[in-house]
């Protein structure tokens, strides 16, 4: 009688399956302690910055992981990753094109008239 079993993981792979599912846990409450932070509390961020910063660290830490599992299982992943940012050339445009002093300057208000109702 022939039994059919199926491999059971390596030790490796689920000890890294494991903390990746840790890891997932983890950066879900940094993002949830980023966004209970009461602005008033923090005036200049850095507590948010910070909780943040933790969360971008487990995640480069997650990524780590994942390529490792890719590896034992044999798989090859290659990421490329690139951030184009849309706000430097406008501000590019904006610095070769400055506004007149007419435009920069406040708008003065029109003179109500005393006894009008409108």
């Amino acid at each position: 009688m022939e039994q059919s079993q199926k491999n059971p993981k390596p030790r490796s792979v689920a000890l890294l399956e494991d903390n990746l599912a840790l890891i997932a846990k983890a950066v879900a409450e940094c993002f949830e302690t980023a966004r209970g932070i009461d602005p008033r509390n923090d005036e200049y961020g850095h507590a948010r910055h910070s909780a943040y910063q933790n969360a971008v660290t487990l995640l480069k830490a997650s990524a780590r992981i994942g390529q490792t599992l890719a590896a034992i299982q044999g798989n090859k992943i290659r990421h490329d990753i690139r951030v184009i940012r849309e706000t430097a050339p406008a501000r590019r445009r904006v610095a070769a094109n400055p506004l007149p002093a007419q435009e920069l300057a406040a708008p003065t208000p029109a003179p109500v008239s005393e006894g009008s109702n409108g």
